[in-house]
């Protein structure tokens, strides 16, 4: 079957907060879905565990959104997906930072007309791969705490994209349809999702953890994050959703672009984080964990952290990772970026 090629998603993308990737790369995920739909039964969807998490899909309502307002104009859909979609997940939306403007949804619209078949298929899958891998995830983390709803929202991707947030009643993992699109293989799939669910995890066992989510991320509480705060949050769900997910490799989790450039200024980039590993000013940290700086390149933050984190396995389990805090988290992390940040190294 020849490859099929969705187009890049054209608006002014917001950087990523709490995902791995910020640029959709190829997109085959719905043809992998069709083609086993041609030469195989269709699988068994697994269920989720009992009381474990609550999906909410919106897709089903985007589609009928979608159908009904086909060969009307854009007005009429933007009033439908506002009523049908923003609407019942208000609260969820009202997190996004932008993207949510009528230009941003109608090319949003028309991305998705120009490959509707290849999303809905997409779209009805991920339900059964979401049970598969929290299925496999809470068998990695086995006290994971029941009760987190997994939102599942077709929007710009610069509005949603891929975020843990605790909410006033409840934990909140929200996955756009663009962000799971992006994926150019099914482990990369299963790493896009697990990513989200270590943060989850990762927030319910560490209050220092939920405390950087709420105040850095959510604008919520007075906690002054610093920068070696938000490395290990990322680096750990990084390095954690390669180990959990089979067949992951390293270019699942970090793009080869991204990666070897970050490879090529290690010991710079280690260097300019463990000088600057106190810093909670806004700016600098922002500069530093999105953009990158004269120092280091874009996305050093995952990149380092996901090389502490594999340097900290061999001296903690997962969980144990997981509920590093205080002292304790920063004088590991330092320890390690002095070795990275080592001419020797």
């Amino acid at each position: 079957m020849p490859e099929v090629k969705f187009p890049r998603f054209r608006s002014r993308v917001m950087r990523s907060r709490t995902c791995v990737f910020r640029r959709p790369g190829l997109l085959i995920i719905a043809l992998l879905v069709l083609s086993a739909a041609c030469h195989s039964p269709a699988p068994a969807q697994p269920a989720a565990p009992a009381s474990s998490y609550r999906l909410v899909d919106a897709m089903p309502a985007f589609w009928r959104v979608m159908d009904a307002t086909a060969s009307q104009a854009d007005a009429a859909w933007l009033a439908a997906y506002r009523a049908e979609i923003i609407g019942p997940h208000r609260a969820v939306f009202a997190l996004a930072r932008g993207g949510l403007d009528d230009s941003s949804l109608v090319r949003f619209r028309r991305s998705i007309l120009r490959n509707a078949d290849q999303y809905r298929a997409l779209s009805d899958s991920l339900p059964a791969k979401i049970a598969a891998e929290w299925t496999r995830f809470v068998r990695a983390f086995p006290d994971t705490r029941p009760g987190a709803v997994i939102y599942l929202l077709p929007a710009p991707p610069n509005a949603i994209s891929g975020w843990f947030r605790p909410l006033a009643d409840h934990d909140a993992v929200v996955f756009g349809l663009n962000l799971l699109a992006s994926a150019r293989s099914d482990a990369q799939l299963g790493v896009l999702i697990n990513h989200e669910l270590v943060h989850l995890y990762h927030a319910q066992v560490n209050p220092q953890i939920r405390s950087v989510v709420t105040t850095f991320f959510m604008g919520r509480g007075n906690h002054a994050t610093a920068l070696h705060e938000l490395m290990w949050i990322e680096g750990f769900a990084v390095y954690a959703s390669q180990r959990i997910t089979p067949g992951a490799q390293r270019s699942d989790v970090l793009h080869p672009r991204v990666a070897q450039a970050n490879d090529s200024a290690r010991t710079q980039s280690a260097r300019a984080f463990r000088e600057r590993l106190d810093v909670t000013d806004r700016a600098t940290v922002e500069a530093f964990v999105y953009g990158g700086t004269d120092a280091v390149p874009p996305q050093a933050v995952n990149y380092l952290g996901l090389l502490v984190a594999e340097r900290l396995a061999s001296r903690y389990g997962l969980s144990e990772m997981a509920r590093l805090q205080g002292a304790e988290l920063r004088d590991a992390i330092r320890r390690e970026l002095e070795e990275l940040g080592s001419d020797s190294n």
